[in-house]
């Protein structure tokens, strides 16, 4: 969860610098979102939190909107980088 909110935040950083399509708000609603879940919800869970359950599938949800907003960027590496680590994110909260 914590590496998945770390490259959505850089990707982030990078659909900046590119502009146009990297921009339009859902896209980067979806990243932002993504990142700031990953975030909670492994805090949530380095805390032993009684919400833990409830955040990991909150971030799955989130997670696999930013996995499919970023996979529309064929072509892309970076894209497809934050794509593949929510995918990864999204099975591992998925399975909790």
């Amino acid at each position: 969860m914590k590496q998945c909110a770390t490259v959505c935040n850089e990707t982030l950083t990078y659909c900046l610098e590119q502009g146009g399509e990297h921009v339009e708000p859902e896209h980067l609603q979806a990243m932002l979102d993504c990142a700031e879940i990953c975030t909670l919800t492994a805090t949530l869970h380095d805390r032993k939190s009684a919400f833990h359950k409830q955040a990991m599938a909150l971030c799955a949800e989130a997670c696999k909107a930013c996995e499919e907003s970023c996979e529309e960027f064929e072509g892309d590496a970076t894209m497809q980088a934050c794509a593949d680590a929510c995918r990864e994110c999204y099975e591992h909260c998925s399975r909790a």
